[in-house]
């Protein structure tokens, strides 16, 4: 649509989703996020930009039919009712946060000797 170069939607995957899926594939990530957002984001795009491609896929909209938004409600794609959400949580920000560190994404701060 005019709005990105290549070399910037490549940039934001590779930096963004693409390091973000080793740690949590894509249907966890809508759970983690909340299903319901993703409705919701999706509905004002559709409705905004008066664009059908921006609707929610059907199994989302069934999730919100029957009530499994994600983490948040114990059920998505995934049942967390067994879990302890904040523990799993934390476990996967840890995860993410190795893989960042592996990649050369962080670094130690560089400290002014002078």
């Amino acid at each position: 649509e005019g709005v990105a170069s290549a070399e910037d939607i490549d940039k934001a995957i590779r930096y963004g989703f693409g390091i973000r899926f080793a740690a949590m594939g894509m249907l966890e990530f809508v759970d983690w996020g909340g299903g319901d957002i993703l409705f919701y984001a999706s509905r004002y795009l559709r409705e905004a930009l008066a664009a059908e491609r921006f609707r929610a896929p059907e199994i989302i909209e069934q999730n919100m039919r029957e009530g499994h938004l994600g983490l948040r409600s114990g059920q998505g794609f995934y049942d967390y009712s067994k879990q302890d959400v904040e523990q799993y949580q934390q476990a996967k920000l840890s995860e993410f946060m190795t893989l960042l560190k592996h990649v050369g994404a962080i670094r130690p701060p560089v400290l002014d000797t002078d």
